[in-house]
């Protein structure tokens, strides 16, 4: 082989490489850019569901402030219905709306 073949085998040669090298970035960068549209995704969907995850945890807190005062209500409700002055107020209502059926029973006869 003369020195002008080889002169000629390198340029061809070095082009073969620089064009792999071409396509091997533009590969590389095709890679980039998808994982990059990837992490842009998950990271939206990570902020969505953080979100949701905020919106659930405050109903929760909501329902919670919300059992506590119907627990609240509800021993003050027993309370009152365990007091003297209910059980009489409740008697007396039995008996006058007793009293009353009897006496409507009275009239229409």
């Amino acid at each position: 082989m003369t020195t002008q073949e080889r002169a000629v085998d390198q340029p061809k040669g070095s082009d073969i490489g620089a064009a792999m090298d071409g396509v091997n970035l533009e590969r590389a960068l095709i890679d980039f850019e998808i994982a990059n549209a990837r992490v842009i995704d998950l990271t939206a969907r990570l902020t969505e569901f953080n979100r949701d995850l905020l919106a659930a945890r405050s109903e929760l807190g909501l329902a919670k402030l919300r059992i506590a005062e119907l627990e609240l209500q509800s021993a003050e409700l027993a309370e009152l219905k365990s007091s003297r002055a209910y059980r009489t107020a409740r008697a007396l209502g039995n008996a006058r709306a007793s009293a009353r059926a009897d006496a409507a029973k009275l009239l229409r006869k």
